[in-house]
């Protein structure tokens, strides 16, 4: 194990700059703090620094960031306070958070916990822990996504239950079950009754689910049609264009190539199953 006090760093996941895909936002008011926390994850990761939690904010407003790392404890504006702050806010409000704290009550856990702290990590830490714990949560964010992307259930996306992103998808996918079957509902309406602009809505489907706000509306339709498929198989009055234009296709064909593209099957085989 390495303490804080080691500053050996550990062994490297990835060793290529170019091919980092995700940036992290270390947090703290202590300078050698976030360079030795740099020089344990600078070798994974594009890391960005910030001294507090209001200049946390400023950098969120301009730079992609898929985790935070805070410490607590920091003039200006605390661990705590930026973690409300973050989960407040709907564009930014899916970003992992993890705290890093020296002392932290049972009390001030839960609090953490309720405004949307995704971890813990009491200093000093163990290296090779912190970089596995930041390991996992993208591994685990990829894996919800490629669930999400099959069965379109949006428990598979393990958020908090009052969550803003659990409402926003929630929201989302009421709309499109509202509406799939009007091929004339498209992008435009969609976004306009979420409420939101284009950009804001494409963004955080992006983040939360790895689909545009095309792909999440084509993924939808085709997710109730392979329902129907299912669900009328062996039937002889039910055809592949009757299915295409009850989901909202308009092109049979295009129905189909995009079906075989998501469930590796084509329609047609699974009708006659």
């Amino acid at each position: 194990k390495h303490s804080v006090l080691n500053k050996q760093p550990v062994t490297t996941l990835k060793e290529n700059e170019e091919n980092f895909s995700e940036t992290i936002l270390v947090v703290d008011d202590n300078p050698d703090m976030r360079c030795y926390i740099k020089t344990l994850l600078h070798f994974n990761y594009k890391i960005v620094e910030a001294e507090n939690g209001m200049e946390a904010l400023q950098i969120l407003k301009t730079r992609k960031i898929d985790l935070i790392l805070s410490d607590l404890m920091m003039p200006v504006m605390n661990g705590i306070e930026l973690s409300k702050e973050i989960k407040a806010n709907i564009t930014i409000s899916h970003i992992p958070f993890i705290m890093l704290t020296a002392v932290v009550a049972e009390e001030q856990k839960k609090e953490g916990f309720q405004i949307g702290v995704d971890y813990y990590l009491c200093k000093p830490f163990d290296e090779e822990v912190l970089l596995y714990r930041i390991r996992n949560i993208f591994a685990q964010q990829r894996k919800y996504k490629s669930l999400f992307a099959i069965n379109m259930n949006c428990n598979n996306l393990n958020m908090a239950e009052e969550s803003k992103d659990k409402k926003f998808i929630a929201a989302a996918m009421d709309l499109m079950n509202s509406n799939y079957n009007d091929c004339e509902y498209e992008i435009e309406h969609f976004v306009r009754d979420l409420g939101y602009s284009k950009t804001l809505v494409n963004k955080k489907l992006q983040d939360l689910i790895g689909q545009s706000t095309g792909q999440f509306m084509k993924n939808y339709r085709l997710k109730a049609a392979h329902e129907m498929l299912t669900q009328t198989r062996n039937a002889n009055d039910i055809n592949i264009s009757d299915i295409a234009y009850s989901v909202g296709f308009n092109d049979p064909k295009y129905f189909t190539k995009c079906f075989k593209e998501l469930y590796k099957v084509l329609p047609s085989t699974l009708l006659n199953k």
